[in-house]
């Protein structure tokens, strides 16, 4: 991305020496006369390079005598780019403007000298070299200097080839040039090296977020995210766990050392499991697939690991973030994104396995996220390559964050059109008929991913991968009358026209919601087999069976569903019920369980008539389809101890002689299986009581628990027998073995 970094002014207009940044959110402020018409008329000259259309009234000075009026004038444009900074010179000889390219950021050097003063404003003698300067990039593999930097023989091999310093040299010190680093250099006209400098980005950007791990890698590898929202575990070039590698400048003085080590090692990631919390890197990939990683300018970053003050709104410039602890970091709470910010956001993740990322181009395509409810947390890491504007935001949500993907519109999926579980090169998946977009079609969801009807029909968007819907949105907020200035959501039973035009009741059977009809609004109308087709207002009848979905927003129905439900007489009905047996034994809801114990669940079908006979089953766990388990019986794993879970059974009947539906599917009751740990068998203790010649005077048994145990011992106590009085040890410490047969001995004398 190219933009205006920088002006300069040398003895311009009424300026004698300034240099105004611009690369980011700029206010002038001051009276009248101080010079911010001047500044702004200057700026865009720069973009528009024509004298006649700044402004300036007709009764003032031109352009050219008024910013140019002295032999050492002159305005200096700075400009970043993709691959470097160029400064522009603008100066007046013979009444003309002219102009010379530098290839180099701004360099005051070149333009005044110690005292301040500015250098003659034709600078063909002072910047001839920097004029025709050629610019070399690449790996140092060598550098020579002696004690004296200006010596002779003082060079650097670049990218294969040696080069001379020239005597006119400035930048980074020859001394300090790291070897085996990637720097820009560039050439005068005679070959020789005039300024050198670490080139700060070494390539693409990515968000490294885990790193070599003896339980999780061989080897050096890095775990990257790139910004097209691809994963990748990579062969590394070093060991990037450490900051020297990484060149992790955490505490920002210039060494990469315990300190900031110390720094990250710190930060708790929100990616469970992992060995470093992420950091924002440039990358390049060498032939042979190895990659080199390079921390960006930490002064231009911003990593904060559970960020609960992100809002961040689609198609809205401002973002609000909670603000980086580090000093040394970018350190805001506000920044802003355009066109060509790059995000990347994680799939939201209630355990801190984030395995899905999307990318996004663009504030306006970019997702809507709030991580300010209760709970609510992102792992937020951006880079600003200038001022607060951000580059690439990385997003890492846990699941009480709200993600609204509004790039993408609403999407409706048929209930009834569900198809049989799909096996092919694309993955596993259901299809369904849908309203996508605003468009009828076919779409697939992947079958760890469908649709909980029960909670909804119509989601706020929705996230694809490999042509495959791995995420749907969340859904509306319910409709509330009293205020419905957003979208929100209407869903029930029976649906009736009012007399007043454009107007209908939704939910006929409950809420009796009155609403008017948007006249834009997208009507459909799905049948019993979930064919879904256009329709219009007109085409609208009272209908108390039918199930009703709809978004409205201030007061007027945008988008309306009516589901075909065929009377219950015309239907295949039956009823279904779940029943619970625990090793065997008939078990209520909630059932209790042990660890260890069998636990079968089965469910009933009964038709309504002798017509009406069982065609498939369909079991769910906690609202979730249990893929593949479609059987009469389901069995619960009881392998480890397991909270509370809900367990339905959806069973779908026949009947070909009705004339409605010939399949009709019923919810059974709910049952709750909880699995808890299995008790830990008590310690069998016979107790001796022994003369000092061996003979057995007494003996009792008893048990240990375990929950008496300390550390593994327990403690057991003498009595003392009838005629007998216990000799030394009182008590002793035995192992705890659970279920086991133990014997203690005690010695004891007559009394």
């Amino acid at each position: 991305m190219r933009y205006l970094n920088k002006i300069v002014f040398i003895n311009s207009a009424a300026i004698r020496y300034s240099e105004v940044q611009l690369d980011g959110n700029i206010h002038l402020i001051g009276t009248q006369g101080v010079g911010k018409s001047t500044i702004l008329r200057a700026i865009l000259f720069f973009y528009n390079a024509d004298t006649q259309r700044l402004g300036i009234p007709v009764e003032k000075k031109s352009y050219q005598d008024y910013y140019f009026p002295y032999a050492d004038s002159s305005i200096i444009y700075e400009v970043a780019r993709e691959d470097g900074w160029f400064t522009v010179l603008s100066y007046k000889t013979m009444n003309r403007i002219c102009y010379r390219f530098i290839a180099s950021p701004y360099r005051p050097d070149l333009f005044i000298d110690e005292e301040g003063a500015p250098y003659p404003s034709d600078p063909a003698d002072e910047v001839k070299s920097l004029a025709v300067a050629e610019k070399v990039e690449g790996y140092v593999s060598q550098t020579i200097n002696k004690s004296n930097d200006k010596d002779e023989n003082n060079g650097l091999t670049l990218a294969g080839t040696s080069y001379k310093m020239s005597a006119a040299y400035s930048g980074e010190e020859l001394g300090e040039i790291s070897v085996k680093e990637d720097h820009t250099a560039y050439l005068d006209q005679y070959g020789y090296a005039i300024y050198v400098e670490e080139v700060e980005e070494i390539g693409n950007y990515a968000l490294l977020v885990n790193v070599a791990d003896k339980g999780t890698f061989v080897g050096k590898k890095a775990e990257l995210v790139f910004t097209d929202g691809t994963t990748k575990v990579v062969t590394a070039e070093k060991d990037y766990s450490k900051v020297s590698n990484l060149k992790l400048d955490l505490d920002g003085d210039g060494d990469y050392d315990k300190d900031d080590q110390k720094i990250w090692d710190d930060r708790t990631s929100p990616i469970s499991g992992a060995l470093k919390a992420p950091v924002i890197v440039t990358y390049k990939v060498a032939d042979d697939g190895v990659y080199t990683l390079k921390a960006v300018a930490v002064a231009k970053t911003s990593y904060v690991d559970a960020d609960s003050k992100l809002v961040m709104t689609n198609d809205k410039a401002s973002i609000t973030v909670e603000a980086d602890t580090n000093k040394e970091s970018l350190n805001t709470s506000k920044v802003t994104a355009n066109s060509a910010t790059q995000f990347v956001v994680a799939d939201r993740s209630k355990d801190g396995t984030f395995d899905d990322y999307t990318a996004y181009t663009g504030i306006k395509s970019a997702p809507s996220i709030n991580a300010t409810s209760t709970d609510a947390k992102a792992g937020v890491y951006f880079y600003c390559k200038s001022g607060k504007m951000v580059t690439v935001m990385f997003v890492l949500p846990n699941d009480k964050c709200d993600v609204t993907d509004d790039g993408k519109d609403m999407i409706y999926l048929a209930q009834d059109s569900e198809s049989d579980l799909y096996h092919d090169k694309d993955g596993n998946y259901f299809t369904y008929q849908a309203v996508v977009d605003g468009k009828i079609t076919t779409v697939k969801v992947d079958e760890d991913h469908t649709p909980s009807f029960r909670t909804a029909s119509i989601y706020k968007s929705y996230s694809v991968k490999d042509g495959i819907i791995t995420k749907l949105g969340d859904a509306y907020p319910t409709y509330n009358e009293a205020n419905n200035n957003t979208k929100q959501y209407v869903s029930g039973v029976g649906i009736d026209k009012t007399s007043k035009e454009y107007t209908v009741t939704l939910d006929t059977v409950d809420k009796k919601y009155v609403i008017t009809v948007d006249d834009k609004a997208a009507i459909y109308y799905v049948d019993k087999d979930g064919n879904i087709s256009e329709s219009s207002y007109k085409s609208i009848s009272q209908d108390d069976n039918d199930r009703v979905y709809a978004i409205v927003e201030d007061n007027l129905v945008k988008f309306l569903v009516i589901e075909e439900v065929p009377t219950e007489k015309d239907n295949a009905s039956g009823t279904a019920t779940v029943t619970a047996a625990v090793n065997g034994e008939t078990a209520t809801s909630p059932v209790t369980a042990t660890k260890g114990d069998t636990v079968v669940l089965t469910a009933v079908g009964e038709g309504t008539t002798k017509y009406d006979t069982v065609y498939a089953y369909q079991w769910f766990k906690d609202g979730e389809k249990l893929t593949g388990e479609t059987g009469k019986t389901l069995t619960v794993a009881t392998t480890k101890a397991a909270a509370a879970a809900e367990y339905t059974c959806k069973v779908t009947f026949f009947n070909d002689k009705v004339d409605g539906k010939d399949y009709v599917t019923t919810v059974s009751n709910k049952v709750s299986v909880t699995v808890e740990e299995a008790p830990v068998a008590d310690m069998n203790v016979l107790v001796n009581y022994v003369e000092a010649n061996g003979t057995v005077v007494a003996q009792e048994t008893t048990s240990a628990k375990a929950a008496d145990a300390v550390n593994g011992y327990v403690t057991i106590e003498a009595k003392d027998p009838d005629g007998y009085k216990v000799k030394g040890l009182k008590s002793k410490m035995v192992e705890f073995k659970a279920g086991a047969n133990v014997t203690v001995e005690f010695t004891v004398e007559a009394n």
